[in-house]
């Protein structure tokens, strides 16, 4: 599994062994106002054909309520640190994770400041 972030865009790629990916998942936030408070969400989903005919159709259901239910949860905890942030008039977080860590400091050396923007 690899999930890389290039802001706007972020993409998770499943794969087994030098196959093609399993599933393909690629997102855009596009900013609706100035100060990037606001967003919204675009996203498109590729999921490799099994070789079984009709396993595809029979998963579907599952697949679309797996993905419709983590969309859901990751615009609640984006709306939740949203909010701390206007609360707490930026980020206030002590971050310990270290992949976020890197991720800021990829954003500092980019001359993006982490710190002030809405994240």
């Amino acid at each position: 599994m690899t999930i890389r972030t290039v802001y706007p865009y972020q993409t998770l790629h499943i794969r087994t062994g030098d196959e093609p990916p399993v599933m393909d998942l690629w997102i855009v936030y596009v900013p609706q106002d100035e100060d990037h408070l606001t967003c919204r969400v675009f996203g498109l989903l590729s999921i490799r054909r099994p070789k079984l005919k009709g396993a595809l159709e029979l998963a579907w259901p599952l697949l679309v309520g797996f993905t419709n239910r983590i969309f859901a949860e990751d615009r609640e905890i984006v709306e939740l640190e949203q909010q701390a942030w206007r609360d707490l008039g930026g980020d206030r977080n002590q971050e310990v994770f270290p992949v976020i860590n890197a991720l800021r400091d990829l954003l500092r050396r980019s001359g993006i400041q982490p710190d002030t923007a809405a994240e």
